[in-house]
């Protein structure tokens, strides 16, 4: 005898599965960025670290600003069960950027100093 599927635990906001994996890359790109510039930070060598602090502090701001348009698209795209887990990694982006500038402005001054 048949039966009909049992109701989901959730219910998922009906939503464009293109909408979603954009924004998923452009969360993971902005992460791969902001690690970059980490990662650049703590290697003196990198090639990255020849582009001086002062682009570097022109890319977060960047960054920062592409954090804040993933913030506002994300109430659009994501469910309310999604929710919760992205808004937690945009934080952490966004501290890390925080941090990041903040090394990135002592760096600089430090090394307007040395010039």
């Amino acid at each position: 005898m048949w039966s009909p599927e049992p109701e989901p635990k959730f219910k998922i906001a009906p939503r464009d599965l293109s909408e979603l994996t954009t924004l998923s890359r452009h969360k993971s790109h902005l992460l791969s960025q902001i690690t970059q510039i980490k990662n650049c930070l703590e290697n003196v060598d990198s090639p990255l670290n020849q582009a001086g602090p002062k682009n570097k502090l022109a890319l977060l701001s960047k960054i920062k600003g592409k954090i804040d348009v993933l913030q506002n698209e994300r109430y659009r795209v994501l469910s309310d069960e999604e929710l919760p887990n992205f808004e937690s990694n945009l934080d952490k982006m966004e501290e890390d950027a925080d941090n990041l500038e903040s090394s990135l402005d002592s760096h600089n001054q430090n090394w307007y100093e040395r010039s």
